[in-house]
Parts: structure tokens; C-alpha cells; sequence
């Protein structure tokens, strides 16, 4: 598209074309943009942490604050979002910035593969040893075929329909914060009716 912008002077007094010609530069480049930090992120994954240096946090209310923080934009493409939440939450000891990005990815994916006027729904609870997020949609599900592989990096079913990032690392990298807390996830998903993600955090990091 730059090369057509540069290679026909015509355009010049196309501003239509030459508008359209833009927005799929910059689209492109957020694109790649977006993938560039996802590549650097698992970058940093793969570094040596040390649990000892993990926070006490309240992730029932970390996850009300990101369900807030999509509600605008899923409900901007058609969709419902629900957020169910703990009133009262001894917390658990982790990376808050890993699990925020944790937490985050599964809600994007919901929102891609949200069918039109669907929903996603953000699930926390917990016992005395474990946290559990379960992040839930309608939408075109995961077939058989792909669910072993879904969480490899690049790793794409085509089931997503509509906006969004759709992050084409998103998953792997929540399983890569998920075993770094010890914890475990797991997918159900059906053709049709949807997909729901499923993970276990220990309240306490497991000390080497």
C-alpha cells in the first residue's frame, strides 16, 4: 500500500483511496507493533524469577478492575460482559503484572471469538489452597482437531469473528504465567457454543 501511495503520483488528488491506502499502513503496523512486544514479553518469561520477590494481591479485585476496563470496548462491538467476583478474598502470592496479563489475554480471546451480540464471562473463586479464573463465551468454539495445540505459540484455529487484537501469542503466553505460578489451565470447547478456559493458582508460590 506505501508503494502505491509512492509509485502513483495520481493519488495525490484521491483522497479517498489515498485515506484508505493510510489506515491499512497503520493498521499493518499496529499489527506488527503488537506482535513485536508479545515476542518480547515471552522473552522475558523465559528469564530465571524468583517467587520469594511475588506480592500478596487481592486478584478478585484486580479482575473486577480489568472487567471494567473491557466493558467499554466489548460492549462497543455488541457484546455483554459479565464479571463475577469474590466480595471477600485472602489473596495470593504471585506477579500482579503477570497475572493482569493473564487474565487479559483470556479476555481477549473471548471477545475475538464472541459471536455477534454474545457474551464473555469473567468467573473468580477460590478455597483455602487454590484461585480459580474462569473465562467463558458463546461463540464459534475450538473444534477437536485444534484443542491439544491450542496453546502454541501462533498457533491459529480460524474460529475468531470479530474485533480485537486477537493476540496470535495471547494464549501461549498464559500458559507460560500460569506454570511459571505453579498453577494449571485447561480448555473446554464446544463447535457453535463456545470455548471455556479454565485455571488453577496456588495461594502460595512453591519455594525451590
Amino acid at each position: 500500500f506505501s508503494a502505491t501511495l509512492i509509485e502513483n503520483e495520481e493519488l495525490d488528488d484521491d483522497g479517498e483511496i489515498r485515506r484508505m491506502c493510510l489506515q491499512h499502513i497503520y493498521e499493518q503496523a499496529r499489527r506488527l507493533e503488537n506482535l513485536v512486544k508479545e515476542v518480547l514479553y515471552v522473552s522475558d518469561l523465559q528469564r530465571p524469577t524468583d517467587p520469594a520477590t511475588w506480592e500478596l494481591i487481592d486478584v478478585a479485585k484486580l479482575a473486577a478492575c480489568i472487567g471494567e476496563e473491557y466493558r467499554e470496548k466489548v460492549e462497543s462491538h455488541g457484546l455483554s460482559l459479565f464479571v463475577d467476583t469474590l466480595e471477600q478474598d485472602p489473596g495470593i502470592t504471585c506477579s500482579p503484572e503477570q497475572i493482569r496479563r493473564l487474565i487479559s489475554n483470556l479476555l481477549e480471546f473471548g471477545i475475538a471469538s464472541a459471536r455477534s451480540t454474545g457474551w464473555v464471562h469473567l468467573r473468580v473463586s477460590g478455597d483455602e489452597r487454590a484461585f480459580f479464573i474462569t473465562v467463558s463465551d458463546n461463540g464459534n468454539g475450538i473444534p477437536d482437531e485444534h484443542l491439544a495445540r491450542i496453546f502454541e505459540p501462533f498457533y491459529e484455529t480460524g474460529q475468531t469473528t470479530t474485533v480485537a487484537t486477537t493476540p496470535r501469542l495471547g494464549l501461549s503466553i498464559a500458559k507460560d504465567i500460569v506454570d511459571l505460578h505453579h498453577g494449571f489451565i485447561t480448555v473446554e470447547s464446544r463447535t457453535d457454543e463456545g470455548t471455556v478456559f479454565h485455571v488453577t493458582l496456588p495461594r502460595l508460590p512453591l519455594l525451590p
